[in-house]
C-alpha cells in the first residue's frame, strides 16, 4: 500500500480490501431487483420500451384497431363478447334519473322533486327524439350510446360533434338547435399525417399542461381516399374542444389508462395473439376432421406397383378398370355406395382421430386466459354454465359485473354526462327549465344535474334467494327500495304509481293479493357441478 493513501474502514474499524471493494461494485451493478438486471437467463432478451402514454401507441394504434375490427367481423366469440358486454351495460340506453341537490341547492325537497321530473322530461324529449339528437336522423341517442361503447370496446374510443343547427332543426320540428353527429376515430389524425410533435399528439392539440384544445378532424374516413366519394378525405378541419362560450364541441370517450394517455386502445389488444391462435386452431381442427370424414374406407390391392403395370400396362389402365367396376348404391344419398372390387382387393376401414382428445382442454384453456384478459369470467365469455352451481354462478356473475358497471361509469363519465349538459343548458337558455344560478355557477349546475343512469339489471341466478336477500336488507336498513329497484332497471317512482294504480284495481275489484314470507330458510348442502 502507497504511503499516505486514504484507507477505507468498515463499520467495526477494520480496513476494507480492495478484493471486498470490487466484490461490492459487482453485487451494486447486479441490481438489487431481478426483474430489472440482466443476469436472468429468462428476462435477458426481454428489452421492452419504456416509452410515453402516447409514445407507445404512436403508430401501433392503427393496426390494433383494424386487427380487433377483423376479430369482431369474424371471430364467434370476439362478436358474442362485445354484444353481451353491450347488451348487459346499456341494453338499449341508460335512462337518466334527476336527483338534484335540495341541500347544495337551498330548496325543499318537494321543489327538487319537481325540478326532477322536468329535466327527466326534457331529457327525454330530446333522446328518445333521432331528429334532435342525431344529425343523420337515423338513431335515438340510446343507439348512439350502444355504437359508443362498440367503439369504445373495439376501436378504444369513440368521438362525437356537439353541432349547433337552429335552422336546420327548427326545419325539422325541434325545439333544440344542439345535435350530436358520431364520427369514427379514425378521421382524428395529425393534417397530411404529419409527425406528432409537443402540441399536436395523433391529431389531438394540447395545451402546455397537455389539456385538449382542440381535435384535427379529416374531412372523410381515411379508408375512403381511392373511393369516388371519398374526394375529400386529404381535407382536414380544426375543431376546438370548447365554442366561443365555453360550450364543449367534443365529446371524446375512452378508458384513459396513463397520465398524458390522449387516444384510446382496444380492450382485446392484450390478447389479441391469443384470439388469433386458438382461431387457427380451432379452424385447423375442424378441417382435418371434415377431411378424414371424408374418407371413409381405403382401398388395398395386393399386388404391387410392378404387377399392376404388368398387368394393366400402365396406372391409367388400371384406373379405367377399376372405374368399369359397376357400384353397389345404397340409396342414402350422393355418399352411399360401395365399390366392386377386382380379385385379391380388400376394403379397409379408416378411423379418424379428429378432433383430437386434447381439443377441448385446450381451448378452455385459452378462452379462461382470453376472458381474463378483457375482464370477464369463462362463464360470461363463452356462455357456459355447465360446470358450475349456484354459489359459483352467482361468483361468476357477480365478478363479470363489476366490469359490466366499469363501462356503464366510463360511458356515463364521458358520453352521457357531457350530452345531458349540453340539452339542459340550451333548455336553460331557452326558458324551457327554470334553475336558478344553473349557468351562472358551476356548483349549482353540478347540483341540478346530479342524479344516477340507469341500466339493465344483473339478473338472477336464483329469484327466490335473491328476492329474499333483497326484502332482508330493505328491513334491515341497509339498502333502501330506491337502491333495489336501480339496482333492477327499474324507476322507483314509476314502479310506485303503477303499484298504486294495480292496488286501487284489485281493491275496486274486492280482490287481495297472498301474503309472501320473507322469512330466511336454514342453507341446505348444494350439490357438486355435475352431480
Amino acid at each position: 500500500m502507497m504511503a499516505g493513501a486514504p484507507v477505507i474502514l468498515d463499520a467495526h474499524g477494520r480496513p476494507i480490501t480492495q478484493a471486498e471493494i470490487r466484490r461490492a461494485r459487482a453485487q451494486a451493478a447486479m441490481g438489487s431487483y431481478l426483474a430489472g438486471t440482466g443476469s436472468a437467463p429468462e428476462l435477458r432478451d426481454w428489452t421492452p420500451g419504456a416509452g410515453s402514454a402516447d409514445a407507445d401507441l404512436d403508430g401501433d394504434r392503427r393496426a390494433i384497431v383494424a386487427r380487433a375490427r377483423d376479430l369482431e367481423r369474424n371471430d364467434a366469440l370476439v362478436s358474442g363478447a362485445v354484444q353481451s358486454l353491450k347488451d348487459s351495460a346499456l341494453g338499449f340506453g341508460l335512462d337518466f334519473q334527476s336527483m338534484p341537490n335540495y341541500r347544495a341547492l337551498g330548496i325543499s325537497r318537494e321543489q327538487a322533486q319537481d325540478a326532477a321530473t322536468r329535466i327527466e322530461a326534457i331529457w327525454q324529449e330530446w333522446s328518445d327524439d333521432r331528429d334532435s339528437c342525431d344529425v343523420t336522423g337515423q338513431l335515438p341517442f340510446g343507439a348512439l350510446t350502444r355504437q359508443s361503447v362498440q367503439s369504445d370496446l373495439v376501436n378504444g374510443e369513440s368521438l362525437a360533434l356537439a353541432l349547433w343547427l337552429p335552422e336546420r332543426q327548427r326545419r325539422l320540428g325541434s325545439r333544440f338547435a344542439t345535435v350530436l353527429q358520431v364520427v369514427e376515430a379514425d378521421r382524428l389524425s395529425n393534417p397530411q399525417d404529419r409527425a406528432g410533435d409537443p402540441a399536436l399528439r395523433d391529431g389531438v392539440e394540447v395545451d402546455s399542461y397537455g389539456a385538449p384544445i382542440a381535435y384535427h378532424i379529416q374531412s372523410a374516413h381515411p379508408g375512403d381516399t381511392f373511393m369516388p366519394w371519398g374526394m375529400a378525405a386529404a381535407a382536414w378541419q380544426r375543431v376546438p374542444l370548447r365554442g366561443p362560450g365555453g360550450r364543449r364541441t367534443v365529446i371524446h370517450s375512452f378508458d384513459q389508462k396513463r397520465p398524458g394517455q390522449h387516444r384510446g386502445v382496444s380492450v382485446f389488444a392484450p390478447v389479441m395473439t391469443e384470439l388469433k391462435q386458438r382461431a387457427r386452431f380451432q379452424r385447423a381442427e375442424l378441417q382435418a376432421a371434415v377431411v378424414n370424414a371424408v374418407i371413409a374406407a381405403v382401398l388395398e390391392s395386393p399386388a404391387d406397383g410392378q404387377t399392376l403395370l404388368d398387368l394393366f400396362g400402365d396406372g391409367q389402365a388400371y384406373m379405367e378398370a377399376r372405374g368399369a367396376q359397376p357400384t353397389v348404391h345404397l340409396g342414402i344419398g350422393p355418399g352411399g355406395a360401395i365399390p366392386r372390387l377386382l380379385p385379391g382387393e380388400r376394403l379397409t376401414g379408416y378411423s379418424s382421430n379428429r378432433p383430437s382428445a386434447g381439443t377441448d382442454g385446450f381451448v378452455t384453456s385459452v378462452s379462461r386466459l382470453i376472458a381474463a384478459g378483457i375482464g370477464m369470467t369463462y362463464e360470461t365469455f363463452m356462455r357456459d354454465f355447465s360446470k358450475t352451481n349456484y354459489s359459483s354462478a352467482r361468483a361468476s356473475l357477480l365478478e363479470g359485473w363489476r366490469f359490466v358497471l366499469f363501462l356503464r361509469l366510463l360511458k356515463t363519465l364521458t358520453w352521457c354526462r357531457p350530452t345531458l349538459d349540453l340539452v339542459i343548458e340550451e333548455a336553460v337558455w331557452r326558458g324551457y327549465l327554470d334553475l336558478p344560478g344553473f349557468a351562472e355557477n358551476r356548483a349549482r349546475r353540478q347540483a341540478w344535474l346530479r342524479g344516477v343512469w340507469r341500466g339493465p339489471a344483473r339478473g338472477w341466478v336464483d329469484p327466490v334467494k335473491e328476492i329474499t336477500a333483497a326484502a332482508m336488507r330493505v328491513r334491515l336498513g341497509i339498502s333502501t327500495l330506491r337502491d333495489e329497484a336501480l339496482d333492477q332497471g327499474r324507476d322507483l317512482d314509476d314502479l310506485l304509481d303503477q303499484i298504486a294504480l294495480e292496488q286501487e284495481a284489485l281493491k275496486a275489484r274486492g280482490l287481495t293479493l297472498p301474503e309472501v314470507n320473507f322469512m330466511a330458510q336454514p342453507d341446505q348442502p348444494e350439490p357438486a357441478p355435475g352431480a
